[in-house]
């Protein structure tokens, strides 16, 4: 909004004097000339976004002779007299029209009392030849000069984007108004020379958490959506209608491999451009959060009024409701203003399966992407909730590598009330298994007054689980529950059984309250086996919370695998290859992961295939590797087994050259090891072992030197 006196905001909407004045490249027009005039600008069409570029335009009705020759700039101002108001008869003698009852007047003279204010600068866009001798002439203001492809090459990366918008404006030939905005000190390292200055715009200006448009002045400005407020009485509408009311309450963005969200789903989600090269990381999306959140918009339109120092994007307050300003002024000595502001959030539905836009991907293959580290970084994801598959590009100036992932999670969880369903199960162990108290649940068994136990009759538990397979074959299992589960409001006594332990946790008191400190009880280890297929598991006699986590059956059920990870690497240098391929197998108690690797540079390849098994008390490698170079090739298989109190260690290898063949043997038991080899040349063969053994039905030695044959 434009800074007025507060004379001005006193009169401005009573029946005041005024003049409107306009400049054809810096000449004042005859107002007689002028036959109308109206001055637009819009900030949404339909939905509520960020990063609208908006440009005002203006349109008026001169007569052809009256048209200056070669017209390109038109400035307009407009002025009111504030030392005093008109008097009716006054405003009688020369009725232009009514609204509401309001009559309203052109009067034309000595600018002496007036206060002026500027309604803008704008540059001439089109003509429209009209019958009756005149001109219709449309202009746009200064956001008209960046129609035009920006090459950010000449930039100095990382940039910040106020420098980049400086450097826009600079090749516009548009002075720049925002010296300051929200993330304007944000580093970047991408530009695209496909993309409009228009573009570059809107992506700094939703990075802002803003708008952009050409100010009064002509400056180009990064404005926040109600960054002013007017108040306007809903009696000077001749006539309005009110819509929707939105509230923003979370800010959301996805680029098909990153996922910034912050807010809830109370009210509106406003989405960030998925396109939007300059967003680069989640503090960028917190802090727009943090700008807009809350903003709430009434859809309004309506015919008024108004003060001409109004911008669009003001808030103005119709009747104690907010409404974003924009729309289309006519000029009748005052501004008529029809106001439509009908917009809505832009929807879209949540996701988690994300894959990058070609137009993303394709921009950060043209641009030099990620300069500030120097590398350019393809990506596509899928993600749900129990795999996630990645493929990675990275470039740099010295390398190249390519990276494809998968990772996947081979459990499944539910709950449920008494009977849970599992599908797809591998046979084996129950993974976990959770039961909530609620004071009746393995309620104790009691005997009655007149019963006694004999020497071989015993109370048997009640904690008993029942699993059902999909052939109808039941059996049960007793989890040793002594006492009752219990609850008070939110806090329960809980039975777990995770990695073949039971416990019951007691955090309730015999006597309903809560204990000051929790106690654990070990129930020992405890099995429950499924079926291959589906199973249901009930609790037996009771009703209680469950829930329960198992293996499903898959490509890597041999193993019994609850994760999987695979992952394979190439990259490329241009002194060496690597070539790499992994395999990762968890479980609750073991984990097997293999490996297999080349490394090939111009003098030497390495390759090697290893496999390790560890479990919480134990750890197996075993590994083969061969080294060849032009001088000699090396192969190694070994294996290492080690424990808490020990390490056992075996490894082979064989060295060769062009005159000379090694082999090694070795065994290693704590600290005692044992080495055999052989060497041999074109001249002898050497043996060293603590035992040599030489099988064969006819034995020769060389006698030369004595020796037997």
């Amino acid at each position: 909004m434009y800074n007025t006196s507060q004379k001005w905001k006193e009169n401005i909407y009573k029946n005041v004097q005024s003049i409107l004045n306009i400049y054809i490249d810096d000449k004042l027009i005859n107002p007689d000339y002028i036959l109308d005039f109206k001055v637009g600008q819009t900030l949404f069409e339909e939905n509520l976004e960020l990063g609208s570029i908006t440009s005002k335009y203006i349109e008026f009705k001169i007569y052809k002779d009256k048209m200056p020759q070669n017209m390109k700039k038109v400035k307009v101002d407009y002025g009111i007299k504030i030392n005093e108001s008109l008097k009716v008869s006054e405003v009688n003698t020369s009725i232009l029209g009514t609204l509401k009852g309001i009559k309203v007047r052109s009067l034309t003279g000595d600018t002496n009392g007036y206060e002026i204010i500027p309604i803008g600068i704008f540059n001439v866009d089109e003509y429209k030849d009209n019958d009756d001798n005149t001109l219709t002439i449309k202009c746009i203001d200064n956001m008209s000069k960046f129609e035009f492809k920006y090459d950010g090459s000449t930039l100095t990366y990382p940039a910040t984007l106020l420098e980049v918008l400086k450097a826009i404006c600079s090749k516009a030939g548009v002075e720049l108004g925002s010296v300051s905005f929200l993330n304007s000190d944000k580093k970047i390292a991408v530009y695209d020379n496909t993309v409009s200055a228009r573009e570059y715009i809107s992506y700094i200006a939703e990075s802002a958490g803003g708008f952009a448009f050409a100010g009064r002045d002509g400056k180009l400005y990064i404005r926040n959506i109600y960054q002013d407020e007017q108040e306007v009485s809903l009696e000077l509408f001749g006539s309005y209608k009110w819509g929707e009311e939105y509230q923003i309450s979370k800010v959301s963005y996805e680029d098909g491999v990153r996922s910034f969200k912050f807010g809830n789903e109370n009210r509106n989600n406003l989405w960030i451009n998925q396109e939007n090269m300059f967003i680069v990381d989640e503090d960028q999306i917190q802090k727009i959060y943090k700008q807009v959140n809350g903003l709430t918009a009434n859809c309004f339109e309506g015919k008024t009024i108004i003060d001409p120092a109004l911008d669009v994007g003001d808030k103005i307050v119709v009747n104690g409701k907010v409404v974003i300003y924009q729309g289309e002024l006519n000029y009748q000595t005052r501004f008529i203003a029809d106001i439509k502001s009908t917009i809505s959030t832009k929807q879209k539905q949540e996701t988690t399966v994300q894959k990058e836009s070609q137009k993303v991907l394709n921009r950060r293959i043209q641009s030099n992407i990620d300069q500030i580290e120097g590398k350019i970084t393809q990506l596509v994801q899928e993600t749900t909730e129990h795999e996630e598959k990645l493929t990675k590009h990275e470039q740099t100036m010295d390398s190249i590598t390519d990276k494809v992932s998968n990772m996947a999670d081979l459990t499944r969880s539910i709950e449920g009330i008494r009977t849970i369903s599992l599908e797809n199960c591998i046979k084996g162990n129950l993974l976990e298994l959770h039961i909530k108290g609620n004071n009746t649940v393995f309620e104790s068994l009691k005997l009655s007054d007149n019963l006694y136990l004999s020497d071989d009759l015993y109370l048997k538990g009640d904690s008993l689980i029942v699993i059902k397979d999909q052939n109808g074959k039941s059996k049960e299992y007793e989890l040793n529950i002594q006492d009752t589960l219990r609850q008070n409001g939110t806090v329960y006594d809980e039975y777990i059984l995770k990695e073949g332990k039971a416990q019951v946790i007691r955090r309730i008191n015999a006597d309903g309250t809560i204990k000051d400190k929790a106690v654990t009880e070990s129930l020992g280890t405890v099995s429950i086996m499924l079926e291959e297929g589906n199973n249901t598991l009930s609790i037996k006699n009771y009703t209680a919370e469950i829930s329960a986590k198992w293996a499903i059956k898959s490509e890597y059920s041999e193993v019994f695998a609850t994760n999987v990870k695979m992952d394979s690497e190439i990259k490329q240098t241009a002194q060496e290859i690597d070539l790499s391929v992994n395999k990762k197998l968890e479980d609750y108690s073991t984990t097997t992961e293999m490996n297999s690797a080349i490394n090939m540079k111009a003098d030497e390849i390495t390759s090697s295939v290893s496999k390790s098994y560890a479990t919480k008390g134990e750890l197996t490698t075993a590994k083969s590797e061969i080294k060849q170079t032009t001088d000699n090739i090396t192969s190694t298989v070994s294996k290492t087994y080690e424990t808490k109190e020990n390490a056992n260690k075996q490894y082979s290898s064989i060295k060769q050259t062009m005159d000379n063949i090694t082999s090694t043997v070795s065994k290693k038991v704590g600290n005692n090891e044992i080495i055999s080899k052989i060497n041999q040349s074109a001249e002898q063969i050497n043996i060293e072992a603590d035992k040599i053994s030489l099988k064969r039905k006819n034995i020769k030695f060389d006698g030369k030197y004595g020796n037997i044959k």
